[in-house]
């Protein structure tokens, strides 16, 4: 059974939400209402989608929506035409921004225009377990108000991104283990930087919005009117841009692949259909990656002092335990204590793992070796800045 998505051959099939097997059938040649091919599993909050009509367009997107330039209006586009796909790695949409930029009533606009249902948000979960059964009766995940993910739910909404399967002991059981196995389209929003782990916003877009300025403000009631008048022809404007996505994947090649390669193809194929300039989405998304990369080292205490090691000429080589005891020398006592800063060597490799990429970003390079036989021999680090990168050291 099918939840909201179906991918048929060559075909993408989306319910309407009926009680009846009426469906969009998207190919490469078009789109239609039919009767689905596959079985669609309707939960008691789903709601329907709009009736389709002949005038398409996305332009009530950067009308309505409180996106913050053209570049995040492709991003948000982009993920859209994603959460119209049932296969394939799945980009987490994070929006943040001060109160009165709007980020819940977008989070709520996004999830309506593709999965309606009732209610549109939740809190995020505690546990995996419930993540998991969150996943299974709902398409498109939208959590509402996060002020920070922990690591285990950091780790779990990586697994739900990309369709890694996590597993967790059955309820009221202590050893039988069930095993979920999910792709879904998620969108979290906060106030400031709620995800800072690497290997998150690795697999995120994370859209910084602005404080509406008063002039530009919507009653509630109005945005939701003329959100819903047009939703009819943003969807019909999603899914012409997925049948010229189906029709030009086979032609795509990217001048680099970035993390979520397979989501920056699709959206590449669709840029006839949208009237973006050839490769402008992958340059929107490759500097949206090189912003994520930025705020995983902001919001890390083991990077930071790296950079400020290497800012005033430290030389970083040695054991990992060498490498740790020269860092901690510039640790307050409070913030050895804390949870960010590692214990052990083998907590540092592991953190060091994480941020490798981003630290390569900014011009520092980790390079690992071997010295000693036998019995003596040890792991060595050499942390070296190569260039500066166009960054500068953390303060």
């Amino acid at each position: 059974m099918h939840l909201r998505v179906a991918e048929v051959d060559d075909t993408i099939v989306l319910h309407l939400g009926n009680d009846d097997a009426r469906s969009i059938q998207v190919s490469r040649s078009g789109f239609k209402v039919a009767t689905a091919p596959v079985a669609f599993e309707k939960k008691r909050h789903t709601q329907l989608l709009p009736e389709l009509l002949s005038d398409w367009s996305l332009a009530p997107l950067g009308e309505l929506f409180n996106h913050g330039g053209e570049s995040n209006l492709k991003l948000i586009t982009g993920w859209l035409l994603m959460a119209l796909r049932e296969t394939g790695p799945k980009p987490i949409l994070i929006l943040q921004g001060p109160p009165g930029s709007a980020k819940t009533t977008m989070t709520e606009a996004l999830k309506f225009l593709v999965d309606p249902t009732v209610p549109l948000l939740r809190t995020m979960p505690t546990s995996e377990r419930d993540l998991a059964i969150a996943a299974a009766n709902h398409w498109v995940l939208a959590f509402d108000n996060l002020s920070y993910i922990k690591e285990n739910m950091s780790n779990a909404l990586c697994r739900l991104s990309t369709g890694a399967g996590f597993g967790t002991r059955a309820l009221y059981t202590n050893d039988e283990e069930i095993v979920f196995e999910y792709i879904r389209p998620v969108i979290l929003n906060g106030l400031d930087a709620i995800a800072t782990r690497q290997d998150l916003l690795s697999r995120s877009i994370v859209i910084r919005l602005s404080e509406i300025p008063k002039e530009r403000r919507l009653e509630k009631e109005v945005f939701w009117s003329r959100l819903e008048e047009a939703r009819p022809a943003i969807l019909g404007a999603l899914l012409n841009a997925t049948s010229a996505a189906l029709s030009n994947r086979s032609k795509v090649t990217l001048e680099s692949l970035p993390r979520m390669a397979d989501f920056a193809s699709w959206v590449t194929a669709a840029e006839p259909a949208l009237g973006w300039p050839a490769g402008s989405f992958l340059e929107a998304f490759e500097e949206n990656n090189g912003e994520a990369l930025k705020t995983s080292l902001e919001g890390s205490l083991l990077a930071e002092k790296i950079l400020q090691a290497l800012a005033d000429d430290v030389v970083l080589q040695g054991t990992p335990a060498d490498i740790l005891g020269l860092l901690a020398l510039r640790v307050s006592h409070g913030d050895s204590l804390s949870k960010a800063w590692p214990k052990n060597a083998q907590g540092m490799s592991r953190q060091l793992t994480l941020l490798n990429p981003a630290l390569r970003e900014f011009g520092v390079v980790i390079e690992e070796s071997h010295v000693g036989r036998g019995r003596e021999k040890r792991r060595w680090l050499s942390i070296a800045q190569i260039e500066d990168g166009g960054q500068g050291a953390a303060s």
